[in-house]
């Protein structure tokens, strides 16, 4: 499923910001963060998701 998002919106910010996982503020990420810092959030985040998709996957009857 896909869900359009305007071109005008700070992704890479607003990924941090709407995940659960990620406990800072919108000024400490700006301010605070350096790029790499941000970049590497993202990793984890999608190493994260990545794992729990593997975890729930459906998987074929009698495969472990």
């Amino acid at each position: 499923m896909s869900v359009p998002l305007p071109v005008d919106i700070d992704w890479e910010l607003w990924r941090l910001l709407t995940d659960p996982r990620v406990h800072a503020s919108k000024r400490e990420i700006e301010e605070e963060w350096t790029l790499d810092d941000v970049l590497d959030a993202h990793a984890v985040l999608d190493a994260k998701d990545h794992a729990d998709w593997l975890a729930n996957r459906p998987r074929p009857k009698g495969a472990r």
